[in-house]
Order: structure tokens, then sequence, then C-alpha cells
């Protein structure tokens, strides 16, 4: 009789561990549209880079060169940096290529100087 006992407890611990388990099994089992894939080769899209915004504050156009001060920093004619790169500069304008595409930008207010003897 003990033998039966203890059997019949081990078989109905089973059985309830079972009975406990089958539900998450059938949760895992359904897919959450909601839900990102864990598997798979399935990846969110890269963030898009932010549009750059170009303020041009100053031009230089002389005889040893042509410079233009874009968003603080400062450009030589034909300087390529941080994927920009300073194509042309005239008084209060200057042209720029980003990402293969050429701008134009122009200062808010342009005030012109002419250096003496240039």
């Amino acid at each position: 009789m003990r033998a039966a006992g203890w059997l019949l407890s081990t078989l109905l611990t089973c059985v309830l561990a079972l009975v406990a388990i089958e539900p998450v099994a059938a949760a895992e089992a359904l897919h959450d549209p909601m839900r990102p894939a864990v598997r798979g080769a399935i990846r969110a899209p890269a963030a898009a880079e932010p549009v750059r915004r170009f303020r041009l504050e100053s031009t230089v156009v002389g005889s040893r060169g042509n410079t233009a001060v874009i968003n603080g920093r400062i450009y030589a004619q034909g300087e390529r940096r941080g994927g920009v790169e300073l194509v042309s500069v005239a008084p209060g304008r200057a042209v720029i290529r980003y990402r293969g595409e050429l701008m134009q930008l122009k200062m808010r207010s342009a005030t012109v100087r002419r250096s003496e003897g240039g």
C-alpha cells in the first residue's frame, strides 16, 4: 500500500507539473504580432541620419584664397571635411557638396567689405 501511495503521489505530481507547463507551451506557440521576432534575420531598419542644416556665417574672397565659415567651422575653397566639401565661394554666398548633392548657401545679411589694395 505504501508503494502504491508513493506511486500515486508521484504520478499526481507529474500530472500537475504537465498541466502547469501546458499553458506556457501553448502561449509560446502563439505569435504576438506586436512582439518582434526573436529568431531570424529580421532587424529593425537603421536609423536614418538626421538632415543636416548648414548656416553660412562669413565669406572671404581674396587673392590668397577663398574661405567660408559654415556652422562655426572655417573651410578653404576645395577643402573637404566631415562630409562637406566647399566647392566655391563668392561674397555672401558659398556652394558646398554634401552627400553628393550641391547646395547653395547664402548669408542672411551680407556686409561686403573690400580690403584696400585687393
